[in-house]
């Protein structure tokens, strides 16, 4: 059956979408010549060219799936497989696995693509793919180029996962199959991530996992926080944030689906409790705040404005009276303990430091991937390193004005596309799904205020992937209309 996609499509995409993957693939062989002899690159490419034959022949929609969940387990492989061959004890062999099988995956979407009659590309928005071009550009004006590729890698390279999910999945049984894979992998990886808090976390360091302040393995008042050896607690957070969000408002028309969606909720709630993570506390308000706008729940507003008021006159009087009786998670969320005050003065102290740097060049910044995973990864004094714990300062610092502009641009397009998709829709599962997703964006908007979690290349290939599921709901509907005609 032929697939029609409706006047939205622009015209000329595919001569910008072919550009795009052009320098999509002049990044991926300039990244790895950095690193590599070309002998090796060459091996490389040979392996990604037998996963898109195996991809090809099997299901390009189980391919992505797959990559999706490799690359939320790419931690492990780095450190089950250690590596000292040329530089691959820095980048880890983890980002290696993750690229040989994204470039097999974009290889096999051209070939069959190729086959078809309708070779035309679905491109919903292309302010995202004009984005990766901007910060593209920032690579020959930064003081380093090879932390300027990384860099490139963390912003923006991942955008294009959203274009190849938007394109694939056509039908309504394909995304809650997908939607149902999402929630299941939530459970497990919460009920794994309990194993830090219970254990100190046993497992990830039998694994290979070592203790530090970045890390999977961080610690708050001697208790493990929970990671799941995804990255960190706070990326991990905001994982859990953005499925909680999706499975609250999922069909609940069933006894069996009400309670599995309840229970998914609970689990995954109880391990964001112990990421300790605040700011991943604060963007599910915000995201659930968004839902209930939307669908007129004012009751569920109201709550969470008293419950947020409560929480003020909590802290007004927190000097006087002891509410806390020294709890941990009181004092850890109320940011009452002497490392969060102490923490908070920290931060306040790098913002300043930045913006002393910023003075230096405020529109183009300071150079791109100075700051952030990049920087920690090659810690040669090329600039400050200072790390915000917010990434809007993170952009402002490493691209100037203009970047930052851009930065915030492109989620005010995303939303603004959310909102319209949501509208538009008439489906009821698809709806509630676009609204899920859209509390996301506004969720990851929040939690950029409070740490530089999109920085993490697991969560962006996660993020970009449910941007493309959401991009993609119109057309499922039009399918799922023109199935039943």
């Amino acid at each position: 059956m032929d697939i029609n996609f409706d006047s939205r499509r622009l015209k000329n995409n595919e001569y910008l979408f072919f550009t795009i993957i052009i320098l999509i693939s002049l990044i991926f062989i300039l990244f790895w010549y950095k690193f590599l002899p070309f002998s090796l690159i060459i091996i490389l490419f040979l392996i990604s060219f037998f996963g898109f034959i195996l991809i090809s022949l099997l299901s390009i929609r189980i391919g992505l799936l797959t990559f999706i969940i490799v690359s939320l387990f790419s931690n492990f492989f780095t450190q089950i497989f250690a590596f000292n061959l040329y530089d691959l004890k820095l980048i880890g062999i983890g980002p290696v696995i993750r690229d040989i099988f994204l470039l097999s995956l974009l290889t096999s979407w051209f070939f069959i693509l190729s086959l078809k009659k309708d070779k035309s590309i679905y491109i919903p928005i292309r302010y995202p793919l004009v984005y990766m071009v901007i910060i593209a550009m920032y690579i020959l004006f930064s003081p380093d180029e090879k932390t300027a590729i990384l860099g490139f890698r963390n912003v923006a390279f991942y955008i294009i996962i959203a274009y190849l999910s938007c394109n694939i999945f056509l039908y309504k049984i394909q995304i809650k199959k997908i939607v149902t894979v999402l929630v299941f992998m939530g459970i497990f990886l919460s009920i794994f991530s309990l194993d830090q808090p219970l254990t100190g976390g046993k497992l990830l360091k039998e694994i290979g996992f070592n203790y530090g302040t970045g890390g999977a393995l961080v610690s708050y008042s001697g208790i493990i926080r929970s990671s799941a050896g995804i990255d960190n607690p706070l990326v991990f957070g905001i994982f859990l944030v953005t499925l909680i969000l999706i499975s609250l408002y999922l069909d609940k028309s069933t006894k069996k689906s009400k309670i599995f969606i309840t229970i998914s909720i609970i689990i995954m709630f109880i391990a964001l409790v112990y990421t300790f993570s605040r700011g991943a506390m604060l963007a599910l308000f915000g995201g659930i705040f968004l839902i209930s706008f939307f669908i007129k729940r004012y009751k569920i507003i109201i709550a969470l404005t008293l419950l947020l008021a409560f929480i003020l006159v909590l802290l007004t009087f927190s000097d006087s009276y002891n509410f806390y009786n020294d709890n941990i998670y009181f004092m850890r969320f109320l940011s009452q303990d002497k490392s969060s005050k102490l923490s908070l003065s920290i931060r306040l102290n790098q913002i300043s430091e930045s913006l002393n740097y910023l003075k230096k060049n405020p529109l183009f910044g300071i150079g791109l991937g100075t700051q952030g995973a990049a920087k920690e990864r090659f810690k040669d004094n090329i600039a400050p390193g200072i790390v915000t714990d917010n990434y809007y300062m993170q952009i402002l610092l490493e691209m100037g004005l203009i970047g930052l502009f851009s930065f915030i641009l492109l989620f005010f397009v995303l939303f603004k596309k959310a909102i319209r998709i949501y509208n538009n829709l008439g489906d009821i599962y698809l709806k509630r799904l676009a609204l899920g997703i859209t509390s996301c964006i506004t969720a990851v908007s929040i939690m950029n205020l409070f740490s530089s979690t999109f920085d993490s290349r697991i969560f962006n290939i996660f993020f970009w992937f449910l941007i493309g599921l959401l991009f993609s709901l119109e057309n499922v509907e039009n399918n799922n209309k023109s199935e039943k005609l």
